[in-house]
């Protein structure tokens, strides 16, 4: 197998792996927060998120796996957050979400 090969399936597993976390995570909140047919809100499912999620080993570790990435892309922005321009045009808006960003980097590095 070529070095190309061998990087496109390192690549294929990495986001493999990354697909699987984000699809645990939305699977875990459907169970968590689940809405009856009138929209009312009905308890968390356990039963449900054994099944789909919590019995199942590799996608709880992809579920981290993901978490990881993330926060280590968010470390990797810290240093650039002061100099990015947001899309609205509401100063209050900018500084609301600068300000959302800054508590959530100031988070992820403590992790």
């Amino acid at each position: 197998m070529s070095k190309l090969n061998k990087m496109e399936c390192k690549e294929d597993h990495i986001l493999y792996r990354l697909i699987s976390g984000v699809h645990a995570n939305i699977n875990m909140h459907i169970t968590h927060f689940d809405f009856d047919t009138d929209g009312q809100s009905s308890p968390p499912d356990y039963k449900r998120y054994f099944e789909t999620v919590g019995k199942h080993k590799e996608r709880i570790n992809n579920l981290f796996y993901t978490y990881s990435f993330v926060l280590r892309a968010v470390n990797k922005l810290s240093g650039k957050i002061d100099g990015f321009s947001y899309l609205s045009d509401n100063k209050d808006v900018n500084d609301h979400v600068k300000l959302q960003l800054n508590n959530l980097i100031e988070s992820s590095i403590r992790t």
